[in-house]
């Protein structure tokens, strides 16, 4: 059952004051994460070929699980970055969900891979907390805060490495059930929404296309133009206004 970003946070800051170690709280909660308690996404994460895999199936389906972030893959020299972006006010509840959520993608890479896994660096937009000894520790790799992302980065050699239960047959079984549900998802509402999260993730490196943008949301540059018409809206007035966002935030 679906519950708001804003309930979700209250209770984070609730368990935070309660807890009596708040800055570890996060690494704590995303250590537990196994992914079976991911549904269908966990079992397709799971059976996925490769690491890389896992991951673009995260980019692929989140939405089945949340509308208020999206796990976007980027490519780079080294390897490629797992970004987490979620929108909203960046308040102590969204931090501590933001730093459960890498944690967790951390987790479900040592999990599945069939070599021991951690990432090569992680970043957080937030200001760190007064000691990350914790957080270098759990991760083992450099941790980044006061950043212009919240993801972390994974060599090329960790994403092809196989996964230990990567079946072809199992992961393209849970691949058509996802697809499935992607499809009756009501998300017409939030089509600008998704646009602009992909949008703003991307700015950084110029202006995306909107073919580029339509692919990562699993549909053609026509649709997505005409779905956006429909709702009054433009794919250059999305863009104008990410913009915009980014330099408010900057």
């Amino acid at each position: 059952q679906m519950i708001s970003d804003v309930e979700y946070y209250n209770f984070l800051e609730r368990l935070a004051r309660e807890d009596g170690d708040g800055t570890t709280l996060p690494l704590r909660a995303g250590a537990s994460m196994r992914c079976d308690d991911y549904g269908a996404l966990g079992l397709a994460m799971k059976s996925a070929l490769t690491l890389r895999g896992t991951y673009d199936r995260a980019e692929r389906y989140g939405r089945v699980l949340t509308n208020v972030a999206t796990y976007p893959v980027e490519k780079t020299d080294d390897g490629a970055f797992i970004h987490l972006y979620r929108e909203g006010e960046r308040r102590l509840g969204m931090r501590l969900s933001n730093e459960a959520t890498i944690a967790s993608i951390t987790t479900i890479g040592r999990e599945v891979s069939t070599k021991s896994f951690n990432p090569i660096k992680v970043y957080f937009k937030h200001a760190a907390p007064s000691t990350i000894k914790a957080h270098e520790d759990y991760f083992g790799c450099s941790v980044y805060f006061d950043s212009d992302k919240d993801a972390l980065l994974v060599s090329n050699d960790m994403l092809q490495t196989p996964n230990k239960l990567g079946d072809a047959g199992v992961s393209k079984f849970f691949e058509t059930h996802l697809e499935s549900e992607l499809a009756q998802l009501s998300d017409d509402g939030a089509l600008d929404k998704q646009i602009r999260m992909h949008i703003s993730q991307s700015l950084s490196e110029g202006i995306p296309k909107v073919s580029d943008i339509a692919g990562q949301l699993g549909m053609s540059a026509r649709t997505l133009q005409r779905r956006l018409s429909e709702q009054g809206y433009s794919y250059q007035t999305l863009v104008a206004e990410s913009r915009r966002e980014l330099a408010r935030r900057l």
